[in-house]
């Protein structure tokens, strides 16, 4: 195969609460499309934990081990047998050496997050022998990521005494400096993801673009994805649980009771949970370093001034 002839890699690594599994719902729900037209989408399954199995190594300088590898459960756990791992490199393997492909279309949640740099190396080394790999990645304005993480903490045993003592933050830095330096700079693609930022204000409308397809080539899922947003009675019920479970280990909440208190938390009705204003303030101030870095990386200020987009109402429970 020629230079100009060299297959195109996307890889779209989903940075938490950013819209990844909306953008991967709309790849599976196009994927008999995308491959007649030479397009071959990989979407890895169990939340992608079987990629970052695939790629990463045990560090045992670490004290009790590699936290990647201990205490595995849910998705994780899944994701972590050697089967699904064997599955995704076949997946894997089978879209780089497609003959018919002129382009594949790779999206993982967890890589930014869960690789390190060396792993991260290794990744850019297997997909730059196939193609020529560009890097897309979406962000989130810090306190708006604090808001969303914030439930997710909440549903791994975090207390919200926890949060407001330390809120959530994005840490881009940390999670992108590896990738611009494996893949270089012009290869790593990083977009805001705020309407005033995106094509045509949603994020599924900008993955087509940054794909390459035309306005409305991709069709959209028909059924919707599960509101898993919190009503503030769920939160305060996730707090009482996760500060009797799981004061000491908040590992041991997620697990305790899993086939009551989650599902229930998740369909109480009401208002939606909202952090407080002091705690997202100090989750931007505490962030601020990450901004300087990530404006130097985008040449410009990441984030629309003012404050981030309001999040739409909650629907109420049928008769509520």
């Amino acid at each position: 195969m020629s230079q100009s002839d060299r297959r195109r890699i996307l890889l779209h690594i989903g940075l938490q609460h950013t819209g990844a599994r909306a953008i991967q719902a709309m790849l599976a729900h196009n994927r008999e499309r995308l491959v007649g037209q030479g397009v071959r989408p990989v979407i890895f399954d169990h939340g992608g934990w079987p990629l970052v199995y695939m790629f990463a190594t045990p560090d045992r300088r670490l004290e009790g081990g590699d936290p990647r590898f201990r205490r595995l459960w849910g998705e994780r756990r899944r994701g972590a047998r050697p089967a699904a791992v064997a599955a995704a490199r076949r997946e894997l393997d089978a879209a780089l050496d497609d003959p018919h492909a002129h382009t594949v279309i790779l999206s993982c949640e967890l890589l930014a997050e869960q690789l390190r740099s060396r792993e991260v190396k290794a990744l850019a080394r297997r997909l730059q022998e196939a193609g020529e790999v560009s890097v897309l990645g979406y962000l989130r304005e810090p306190g708006a990521y604090a808001q969303a993480a914030a439930e997710t903490r909440l549903r791994e045993g975090v207390s919200l005494r926890m949060l407001k003592r330390t809120p959530p933050q994005p840490g881009y830095r940390k999670s992108l400096l590896k990738f611009i330096r494996h893949f270089g700079q012009a290869a790593v693609e990083l977009r805001p993801h705020h309407p005033r930022r995106l094509v045509g204000g949603r994020v599924l409308d900008d993955f087509e673009s940054a794909c390459g397809f035309a306005p409305g080539t991709l069709e959209r899922p028909t059924a919707p994805l599960p509101d898993t947003r919190l009503s503030r009675a769920a939160a305060l019920l996730l707090d009482i649980r996760n500060r009797l479970i799981g004061w000491r280990r908040p590992g041991r909440a997620i697990r305790f009771p899993p086939m009551l208190t989650r599902p229930l938390a998740e369909l109480l009705p009401g208002r939606a949970f909202r952090l407080g204003t002091e705690t997202r303030r100090e989750a931007r101030r505490r962030s601020r370093r990450d901004m300087v870095w990530l404006g130097e990386a985008l040449g410009r200020r990441p984030f629309p001034a003012g404050r981030g987009p309001a999040l739409p109402p909650r629907p109420r429970a049928p008769g509520g």
